[in-house]
């Protein structure tokens, strides 16, 4: 074992994205025997679909940190592509060689994961831009298996003791942001997560000819009732992108509404299953962010409102 004899640990600011997967650790268990014993066939089943449909979602956000670490040639091309507008000054090389150098990583326990980048100006909102426009599409593929996520994005204090292993007050904020104000399955967002990403934004922008400040990473997020910005995954930068995956990859359009339509038909599975108040509630407020962002008819287009 290496002794870390005087090393000095870098503390910075750190962008987080934290999620959680919803009452997966309590399906899982109910009905398990204590100890040894046999596992009847339908719990087997039962845990075989939820566990791989966990591996799917913690292996899509695996690729989002490999992204960065293994292929940044690709991110930076996907970021010209995608970001619209929000274009960066840097050359594909000089992005390449400072990306080697981003503290990036990714943490993953038995019913939550977390990616985290330090705040290094404009190389940071590439990231964070690429993994904002990718999320919504990881989010609503798992629900429509039955897996519901709920978390937060913040900024705050930390540093890294090794690679995937971040300390700092962030990481408790993160937990407490999560429990206490992700009430139902959204994604929610401190003001500062998202006031920073708009301030990077329009400092990249304003470095253009002819450039106007518009707030472009503002698209991502939307306000509740409550006053909290929370992940639009349904919005129309969201669904956009979603669409655009799609295309590229050869799939029909109708699969989109498809998957609206399947993640929707979840909710009310859980509605109908769940009688606990507390627990039906968060499912009411899930549908009712769904039925107020999109209209899903008979036919296999989708619309949003």
């Amino acid at each position: 074992m290496k002794n870390s004899g005087d090393r000095k640990f870098d503390v910075g600011q750190y962008f987080v994205l934290y999620f959680d997967l919803m009452g997966i650790k309590g399906e899982l268990f109910k009905n398990l025997p204590p100890h040894e014993g046999e596992v009847t066939e339908e719990k087997q089943k039962e845990i075989d679909t939820v566990s791989r449909t966990i591996l799917n979602f913690l292996n899509a956000i695996q690729s989002l940190h490999s992204l960065v670490k293994d292929t940044p040639d690709r991110l930076y091309d996907s970021f010209m592509r995608d970001a619209g507008p929000a274009r960066t000054q840097a050359s594909k090389d000089d992005f390449v060689r400072q990306a080697a150098k981003l503290r990036v990583g990714v943490l993953q326990g038995s019913d939550t994961t977390m990616l985290y980048v330090r705040d290094s100006g404009e190389l940071t909102w590439i990231v964070l831009s690429m993994w904002l426009l990718k999320l919504p599409h990881f989010i609503l593929t798992a629900m429509r298996e039955g897996v519901f996520v709920r978390g937060c994005l913040l900024r705050g204090t930390a540093w890294e003791i090794k690679d995937n292993c971040l300390f700092g007050p962030v990481i408790q904020a993160a937990d407490e942001i999560e429990r206490t104000q992700a009430d139902y399955p959204r994604i929610v967002a401190t003001n500062e997560f998202v006031y920073k990403c708009v301030e990077t934004c329009n400092a990249i922008e304003r470095m253009k000819p002819g450039s106007t400040d518009r707030n472009h990473s503002l698209l991502c997020f939307d306000k509740d009732k409550d006053g909290s910005f929370y992940l639009d995954y349904l919005g129309m930068r969201a669904v956009k992108c979603i669409g655009e995956i799609f295309l590229r990859e050869k799939r029909d359009l109708h699969e989109l509404a498809n998957l609206i339509r399947g993640v929707r038909g979840e909710i009310i599975a859980r509605l109908e299953r769940f009688k606990d108040e507390r627990v039906h509630q968060k499912y009411e407020k899930l549908l009712t962010y769904f039925d107020a962002k999109v209209h899903l008819s008979d036919n296999p287009d989708l619309s949003q409102k």
